[in-house]
């Protein structure tokens, strides 16, 4: 009989213990899945910020293209300029 009472006893413990880490495990679920909603919208943001800075990017580099092929046709003209120039010494 005092085998059956301590088994019992002891079962009830045990359960006592499981539920609180039962608690325990499902309020750090509840805390992890805060943080994972809060990181996935930080996350949102930095990939909109990182569409905006490629956009941006390839604006930048059209405009150095540009200016690019606006100094080569300029430097173009001003050697053909040179060379009336020497031609309308002579």
């Amino acid at each position: 009989m005092k085998k059956i009472i301590l088994f019992t006893i002891s079962i009830s413990l045990l359960s006592c213990g499981i539920k609180k880490d039962l608690a325990a495990s499902e309020s750090e679920n509840i805390q992890l899945e805060l943080k994972m909603q809060e990181l996935e919208k930080k996350n949102q943001e930095l990939v909109k910020n990182n569409e905006y800075i490629l956009k941006e990017n390839r604006t930048l580099i059209r405009a150095v293209d540009y200016l690019k092929s606006e100094d080569i046709k300029l430097s173009n003209e001003k050697t053909k300029l040179e060379a009336l120039l020497l031609l309308s010494n002579l």
